[in-house]
């Protein structure tokens, strides 16, 4: 299940990221900047969370067991109308990354109270491996109800696009987005990515992986989405979430030796940059 969650964020971050490079070849106005930018900000946050999700779950079991994670959600650029959006679609451009930056948050915090399990475990500590046990599936729930939520901010957002006709559709194919790899492969992450995984809160190393992941995306399956914003509602997508919510909604449920455990915690949103 967690591969599943780890792959549902990479492939929705190389989605995103193929689009944006090619609506930047579109000619100047405020909805070709306005289109980038969206593609930029939810490819980021999604790129973001695919990395930790990555290095979380090759983790050793964490020692740190008797302290509980709260999560919090990757910053943001917030899109207003003077990008070039209308109110309705400033707000559903908005709300989807959100979803997904909280999505990034809990994620790592569910991973690190798995770690945290395996680190009571390993030194017999049964009432805490049970205490991060309950906080997991209550992180698991949680997540599990940000991705039903994240099905309706999708239809949303290319609700919006699609009525206003400024907005051009991009397609994406296999070409161009083989293309994209191998300009990434040699020249690395464009600067105005960069600059949103900066903001992000990415280092680095991370910026290192996002190029690695990237490079070796499977560009059939990225060309199959059709482009932006077809993307955003593609039935493989949509069908993946509802699954990915249902197994974490089973996680949640499954028995424990004990229902001992600490208060359920929000998600917490660090403040956005603008």
């Amino acid at each position: 299940m967690w591969d599943d969650l780890h792959d549902k964020l990479l492939f929705t971050s190389v989605a995103f990221y193929a689009p944006s490079e090619l609506i930047a070849k579109l000619p100047p106005s405020k909805p070709t900047e306005a289109a980038q930018l969206i593609t930029y900000v939810f490819g980021s946050v999604a790129g973001l969370g695919s990395v930790c999700a990555e290095n979380l779950a090759d983790d050793p079991p964490d020692p740190n067991f008797k302290t509980f994670d709260k999560p919090v959600a990757p910053a943001f650029r917030r899109l207003t109308s003077v990008d070039g959006l209308t109110g309705g679609a400033a707000d559903a451009a908005n709300s989807l990354p959100e979803n997904t930056a909280n999505q990034v948050g809990t994620n790592r915090s569910l991973l690190i109270s798995l770690n945290r399990e395996d680190g009571a475990l390993a030194v017999g500590d049964a009432s805490f491996e049970t205490q991060q046990m309950r906080h997991a599936q209550r992180l698991a729930l949680d997540l599990a109800d940000l991705q039903h939520q994240e099905i309706f901010l999708r239809a949303d957002l290319q609700r919006e696009i699609e009525a206003d006709p400024r907005f051009l559709k991009v397609e994406v194919t296999v070409d161009r987005i083989a293309e994209i790899q191998s300009r990434w492969g040699r020249e690395g992450i464009p600067e105005e990515m960069t600059q949103e995984l900066d903001r992000a809160g990415a280092d680095a190393g991370m910026r290192q992986q996002i190029i690695r992941q990237v490079i070796s995306a499977d560009t059939d399956q990225v060309a199959r989405l059709g482009g932006f914003p077809m993307l955003l509602t593609d039935g493989g997508v949509i069908d993946a979430l509802r699954a990915s919510s249902a197994a974490l909604e089973e996680f949640s449920e499954a028995p424990a030796a004990s229902d001992a455990a600490p208060a359920a915690t929000p998600v917490a949103t660090r403040s956005p940059q603008q």
